[in-house]
């Protein structure tokens, strides 16, 4: 169990409160509306995570967490992406929120 505090970031206040007013609209959706962007889709481990989707120590319980994992968009024919190098490739975004992918690639890029 843990959290962290991150500083030092570039990200403007302005695209951090967007990008939480996304989020929290997005996680509020129902559970069948978020599985429509499910990471399991991905071959570049980018999507949503439903709660217990993740086990990181074998005989652990699954963690009792949700996520969104997005990074940067690379297209598939990207020699990264076509070479299956993890966490590389085409994010997937929620078809009914279109701001949450506009607010959170400009978080993403502020923070890069």
């Amino acid at each position: 169990m843990g959290f962290f505090y991150l500083t030092g970031h570039q990200a403007s206040k302005h695209s951090r409160d967007a990008a939480m007013v996304a989020i929290r609209e997005f996680f509020a959706l129902p559970l069948d509306r978020k599985l429509l962007a499910n990471k399991a889709r991905s071959t570049c481990n980018r999507g949503y995570e439903p709660l217990r989707g993740q086990t990181l120590e074998p005989g652990a319980p699954a963690d009792l967490k949700e996520g969104y994992y997005i990074g940067r968009e690379l297209p598939l024919d990207d020699p990264r992406v076509r070479a299956g190098k993890f966490n590389h490739g085409p994010n997937i975004w929620p078809d009914t929120l279109p701001q949450f992918r506009a607010d959170l690639t400009v978080y993403y890029r502020e923070r890069h």
